[in-house]
């Protein structure tokens, strides 16, 4: 487990300019207190980056952990028509949901890949580059926030900008491998763009996609681009290209109670990625209940608790559920051991030991 004690942590919300400016409501966290051990004087700074539907204050207890741990500084934010991010004024960083309507029927032309990867996604990485100019930049993505992430690898110019990724159930989310594709097919290439372009909106919160509306063209295009086994890359130039000149480490991981997608679509996301990408990953299979209920037992001393978990995951096996979230909560991916998993990752670079280089399509 972590070596580092937990010291208090500095939280700032403020407003991070995308590239054209727009104002993104984000979040810093930082130690309170230089309390560093000498190991973590080079230690990296981390973006957290959020989920399609997902606001950036999911991620807060992960965020805490990074500063306990000995990272310098962590920052989550809000793509621009979700979360906060609705227009924000100096003194006003929180949206209603009635905010959010009249946003997104204002703003029908934003997009998953000009506005979120190409500017409010690079402006960030512009924002925490410029202000810890000495250190490396690590990005986690959780989901859509993995997917987008080779965007901002590297800057115009080619100069790396991201030294590392680690995506959280990111996949290629195209049709063909959703556990339902047929139903998949009705409801995401007929219902819902239409209804979604009769509302004015993608009504993601009445599918429980997300916590509220998101804009039209978020909806048109990723739907769109599920339609394709090279998802986002097959409608996009612009994005083809940053995956294919990305430079930098990836580690991926996935779990088999991730019921969204099927285990094909993690690995499918890197056929994409060219060979300046050094990735591994990982598809956690999960331990039974019965089993996972004497792993966590209250009768095991908490040592004894962590190396059992700890063995557990070097073999490829979580002790409880995980699906496509909750790696970022507390009482599972800390309680679980995951957190510590990727710890050395994200402050080193070292890929851990139970990482496997990312198999062809035929091995699967």
């Amino acid at each position: 487990m972590s070596k580092f004690q937990p010291q208090s942590v500095l939280i700032d919300t403020f407003t991070i300019p995308a590239k054209d400016g727009f104002p993104l409501v984000a979040t810093r966290f930082v130690p309170l207190q230089s309390t560093t051990t000498t190991s973590t004087t080079s230690a990296p700074v981390v973006i957290i980056q959020s989920a399609l539907g997902t606001s950036r204050s999911f991620y807060i207890a992960f965020a805490r952990f990074l500063v306990d741990s000995g990272i310098p500084a962590v920052f989550t934010y809000d793509v621009r028509g979700h979360g906060d991010s609705i227009l924000p004024t100096p003194t006003n960083f929180r949206a209603k949901l009635e905010d959010h309507f009249e946003f997104v029927k204002k703003n029908k032309d934003i997009t998953i890949l000009d506005h979120w990867a190409f500017r409010d996604q690079v402006g960030v990485v512009k924002y925490a580059h410029e202000s810890y100019p000495d250190r490396e930049l690590v990005i986690v993505g959780n989901s859509l926030g993995g997917q987008i992430a080779p965007a901002a690898m590297i800057d115009e110019a080619g100069t790396p900008r991201v030294t590392r990724c680690i995506f959280i159930s990111s996949s290629s989310a195209y049709w063909g491998n959703f556990p339902n594709p047929l139903g998949f097919r009705i409801m995401g290439h007929l219902i819902l763009p239409n209804l979604s372009w009769m509302l004015g909106y993608f009504p993601a919160q009445m599918i429980q996609m997300a916590e509220g509306p998101l804009p039209l063209g978020v909806a048109q295009e990723w739907l769109w681009a599920t339609r394709y086994p090279g998802y986002l890359c097959a409608v996009s130039k612009r994005m083809n290209a940053a995956y294919k000149s990305a430079k930098g480490k990836v580690l991926s991981l996935s779990f088999e109670d991730d019921h969204l997608v099927k285990k094909e679509a993690f690995r499918l996301l890197f056929d994409e990625m060219g060979g300046g990408v050094d990735s591994r990953w990982r598809h956690f299979k999960i331990l039974p209940e019965s089993e996972a209920a004497e792993v966590n037992a209250d009768t095991i001393s908490k040592v004894e608790k962590e190396a059992r978990l700890q063995g557990l995951i070097d073999q490829g096996v979580v002790g409880g559920s995980v699906g496509h979230l909750m790696f970022f909560k507390e009482k599972t991916g800390r309680r679980l051991g995951l957190w510590d998993a990727v710890l050395g990752y994200i402050l080193h670079g070292e890929f851990p030991k139970w990482a496997e280089k990312i198999p062809p399509r035929s091995k699967l």
